[in-house]
């Protein structure tokens, strides 16, 4: 017998609509990995947050940037949740590295003129390329100053406004590209025209005796000399309009654009310029003239007698010897003497320190010493400060600032010129 099982059921079919439900979630399924996977490679293909070194860009951008860049870094895992986020980031990362790049091209090309020209008005001398032209700057050593510090400030308000970063300064917000971030105009000099050389001056500083024997070949010379450059014909063109030679309303300009007239100018400036009955020096009493160092000892020595007293703001006159009585002046603490403008100083300060002098590129810089005057802040020992033309120095008995300074004084003036000049400055309050 045999044995077996015969199924009696009749064979169904899976209903179509489950089938259609399984390729839907397998789909669905498929799509959210391949956004995951998306996403895990937008965020890796994503560039790191820059380094920002205010060594090569001015503080005030380096601080924004700084800014910008610790925001980008806090948010980052919220910027790449979603698509859009990353998207964004994106965006900000590359507006925070064009302006890195644009604050380190503006800092290479404003930040030496900004260093010569605030030179040069510390140092008082005008530029020999503005000189030749007749050119002076008109802004000060408080305009470049004031420019130096507004650069180097933490002026800037750093936010995302629109999905964009915004810097404001107090003026109005500025996104990334607006030129106003890089402003070269304010580093630039404001050339204007210098006084002209007065004939007087142009004598001392330009004639030369071996080039004449009598006052008519000095005149002559003096007006062939002047007239060799542009700017010396200027100078004489503008001279004559001032002094009331030229025709009513002609301009300087037209002076020295006009041959006939220019040449009665070069006349009447060199008849001004060489002195009345100038005569040749006598040969034989040459040698009976100082010497350079005996000129500068005796304008050293002329110098301490010239000492300007100086009163502190705060202090308090005397009470009058009897009541009633006038209310005596207020008696000087100090003096301030200022060195002869030849005789100005030049003092190393590589071994000062900490205190050491630096440009803006680290580099330590030489100062030129202008003179010395009475400190009222009595910590400072002596009661002493430096007057430079990086500004005031004070001076601490003691320290490397002032041996130093002592040192080359001395050296420049004379032995114990300085305790000379200290003396001075304290005589003048007795």
């Amino acid at each position: 017998m045999l044995y077996g099982s015969v199924n009696v059921t009749p064979k169904q079919e899976v209903p179509k609509y489950f089938e259609n439900i399984s390729k839907e979630l397998n789909q669905m399924q498929v799509l959210k990995e391949a956004e995951k996977a998306q996403g895990e490679a937008a965020k890796a293909g994503m560039s790191s947050v820059p380094l920002v070194s205010s060594a090569v860009m001015f503080d005030s951008h380096a601080k924004a940037w700084q800014k910008a860049a610790q925001q980008l870094k806090q948010d980052k895992n919220q910027y790449m949740e979603t698509a859009e986020g990353r998207e964004e980031y994106s965006r900000l990362l590359t507006e925070l590295e064009f302006g890195i790049k644009e604050s380190q091209s503006y800092f290479k090309e404003a930040s030496p003129v900004l260093e010569r020209n605030l030179n040069i008005a510390r140092s008082g001398q005008n530029f020999e390329a503005w000189e030749r032209m007749g050119m002076k700057d008109g802004h000060d050593k408080g305009y470049y100053e004031g420019v130096l510090n507004d650069l180097d400030s933490d002026k800037f308000d750093v936010r995302i406004e629109d999905g964009h970063f915004v810097l404001d300064d107090g003026s109005g917000a500025k996104r990334v590209e607006d030129p106003g971030l890089m402003d070269f105009s304010i580093v630039k000099e404001d050339l204007t025209m210098a006084d002209p050389v007065q004939p007087d001056d142009w004598w001392v500083r330009s004639h030369d005796d071996r080039m004449y024997e009598d006052r008519s070949e000095a005149k002559k010379w003096t007006r062939a000399t002047v007239g060799q450059t542009q700017r010396g014909n200027l100078d004489v063109a503008r001279w004559y309009v001032g002094e009331g030679l030229a025709p009513e309303g002609m301009t300087a300009e037209e002076v020295a654009n006009t041959e006939g007239r220019l040449n009665e100018a070069l006349d009447a400036y060199a008849e001004a310029a060489v002195p009345e009955g100038w005569a040749k020096e006598d040969p034989s009493q040459r040698n009976k003239q100082p010497t350079a160092e005996e000129k500068k000892k005796k304008r050293f020595d002329n110098s301490l007698g010239q000492i300007i007293p100086i009163t502190s703001p705060n202090a308090v006159a005397p009470p009058p010897a009897f009541p009633g009585g006038n209310i005596p002046p207020i008696p000087p603490d100090g003096g301030q003497y200022n060195f002869p403008s030849q005789d100005y100083v030049t003092v190393s300060t590589s071994n000062w320190g900490d205190e050491a002098i630096r440009d803006s590129n680290n580099k330590i810089q030489n100062v030129s010493i202008t003179g010395i005057k009475y400190d009222a802040n009595e910590a400072t020992g002596e009661g002493l400060a430096l007057m430079t033309n990086a500004g005031e120095i004070t001076l601490i008995p003691g320290t490397p600032v002032y041996e130093s300074v002592k040192i080359s004084i001395d050296r420049s003036e004379g032995d114990g010129a300085f305790d000379k000049i200290v003396s001075a400055i304290h005589d003048t309050a007795q």
